[in-house]
């Protein structure tokens, strides 16, 4: 948006895909959540997150969380934490009965 005009921007190191979700988390980071799933953009560069392997497809909602946490819920594997300070994933279906995870 510039100067009360909408202009089309499609990164470069992505794909064109369809996006649900986006949300800035602490670190400045911007996160994309989409069918493709989740992509990270820190200030430079589009990069796609491979690991979990579950929040490689679907992912329909991103929020970043009054701790700094990035929460991801995927259509198909359930809702996953990313500690920022601990730069660790928990969470989805084969967790989800342990609170101590989420």
């Amino acid at each position: 948006y510039d100067a009360g005009k909408w202009t089309w921007y499609k990164p470069p190191q992505v794909p064109e895909r369809y996006y649900y979700g986006f949300a800035q988390t602490a670190d400045g980071t911007l996160w994309a959540g989409g069918t493709w799933g989740l992509v990270r953009y820190d200030g430079k560069t589009w990069t796609q997150v491979h690991e979990p392997a579950e929040v490689n497809r679907w992912v329909d909602r991103v929020y970043s969380g009054p701790g700094g946490d990035l929460w991801v819920g995927t259509r198909l594997n359930g809702v996953f934490r990313f500690a920022l300070r601990y730069a660790r994933w928990r969470g989805g279906k084969r967790h989800l009965g342990d609170s101590s995870d989420v």
